[in-house]
């Protein structure tokens, strides 16, 4: 209660002196300082108030970003799309779409202070999982879904998997055709995404993946792109990927463009195997 009184007191000595002097430069830097104040001696609402700017900010940052692809083709492009075959893509999940923590119970650290989109419980609510979604993703999805048969490829489980693909889907049906873990193949204990099971015409399926082990077992129908990190504001990745998604469903064979593209290094191959037979 003192430390209440306290704080009340403060802040009327600075707003009276702010009103005294009639500088409206000194009242903005009087009202800066007394929320940064409050903001600091009280942790919760701290956090309240960073989760909420974060949300303006990636708010105005997709507003800022987006520019539209729904152009109308040309007769000249309509005319080729008309002579290939309509692509497939393959969307891995995690940490492509979207990047998830696990914890015990239903509360993130008190630390956390990006807000997450969604939220599920498994194994009897003695687990939650937090979702977070990439910047620009329903866009994305509303975009390229128009341009390829979607297919999700991912090496996680189906009960773990179903709830975050069917949020991300949010009732369009574009994300109806799922791969799980039990899909892949296991190649000297790796689990392996062989995009032949999307689709059996390899000239007409890539798949997109941050990782690379998937990306040079699939030499020649995978882009790579990075990892999302949840909190980046500014990760534009999937934006920026749209222009040359829109050129690539006009080739024939989509492997004589992705297969020059794919120049990982053995070693940084080597490298993610290791980690991830010690992480399965």
């Amino acid at each position: 209660m003192e430390r209440m009184e306290n704080i009340a007191e403060y802040l009327k000595v600075l707003f009276f002196h702010a009103f005294n002097t009639i500088t409206i430069d000194r009242l903005c830097l009087t009202v800066v300082v007394a929320v940064v104040w409050i903001l600091l001696l009280f942790p919760k609402l701290r956090r309240f108030f960073l989760r909420n700017l974060f949300r303006i900010l990636r708010t105005i940052s997709v507003s800022l970003t987006i520019k539209r692809h729904g152009h109308k083709l040309s007769p000249a492009s309509e005319s080729r799309l008309s002579i290939v075959r309509k692509k497939t893509l393959v969307l891995d999940m995690d940490e492509t779409l979207m990047t998830a923590i696990v914890k015990g119970g239903h509360r993130l650290d008190n630390e956390m202070n990006v807000p997450f989109d969604y939220r599920f419980t498994m194994f009897d609510s003695a687990y939650t999982v937090f979702v977070y979604k990439r910047p620009h993703l329903d866009y994305f999805l509303d975009t390229v879904s128009q341009w390829y048969n979607l297919v999700v490829y991912t090496t996680s489980t189906k009960l773990y998997a179903d709830p975050i693909l069917t949020f991300l889907d949010n009732g369009r049906g574009i994300l109806r055709k799922r791969l799980y873990r039990h899909n892949c193949s296991h190649i000297h204990g790796v689990r392996i995404k062989p995009v032949s099971r999307a689709c059996a015409d390899l000239s007409s399926v890539f798949i997109l993946d941050n990782s690379l082990i998937e990306c040079t077992y699939n030499k020649g129908n995978a882009i790579k792109i990075n990892s999302y990190v949840i909190g980046s504001l500014m990760d534009n990745n999937l934006l920026y990927l749209l222009p040359f998604l829109d050129c690539l469903r006009f080739v024939e064979d989509v492997r004589s463009i992705l297969k020059p593209m794919n120049t990982n290094s053995s070693e940084d191959v080597k490298n993610e195997s290791v980690s991830q037979l010690l992480i399965s």
